[in-house]
């Protein structure tokens, strides 16, 4: 059901398309500085930093505390930065705005299972809920022996991409 405030002008075609874009450069900007944010955070946990906390138990209580977040929130932001160091290809793609924290958020689920740089594409073309992380790999391997899922083909990370 859409919601229009009655009071507001309505947009003809050009403006509601240039605010589109207004938008959609506003949640690559948001992009951009999450993964900034997470990139500090897994420098912060991978060089120990809380070790010169005093009263801090982890890096997520840290988090939590200093960036004003719940514990999961912060939990959760810690294992996505700590995920990220494994997949550079697709770090790279969320560092330019390319995908946003929510799918870097499902992405990161399944680090160390499917092969990262031939899947960097996988999460631009379908929506989380439709991610791996969300059912058992089935797909062949990515190499003989490997233990990682391929993105292609009829495998697991296969399907019609979503708009």
């Amino acid at each position: 059901m859409t919601v229009v405030d009655h009071e507001a002008e309505r947009l003809d075609r050009a403006a509601a398309e240039a605010l589109a874009g207004r938008i959609c450069a506003r949640a690559a900007e948001q992009a951009v500085a999450s993964c900034q944010l997470l990139e500090l955070i897994g420098e912060f946990d991978a060089g120990g930093g809380v070790g010169w906390m005093s009263g801090v138990k982890s890096v997520a209580h840290w988090v939590a505390f200093s960036c004003s977040m719940s514990p999961g929130a912060a939990r959760e932001h810690v294992r996505v930065a700590r995920a990220m160091r494994r997949m550079p290809t697709i770090t790279a793609a969320f560092r330019a705005g390319e995908l946003s924290y929510s799918k870097m958020r499902e992405v990161t689920r399944v680090v160390g299972l499917v092969d990262e740089p031939a899947c960097v594409s996988w999460p631009r073309r379908h929506r989380p809920r439709n991610w791996p992380g969300r059912s058992p790999p089935t797909g062949p391997p990515a190499a003989p022996g490997s233990g990682r899922r391929s993105c292609g083909g009829s495998g697991w990370l296969s399907g019609p991409a979503t708009a």
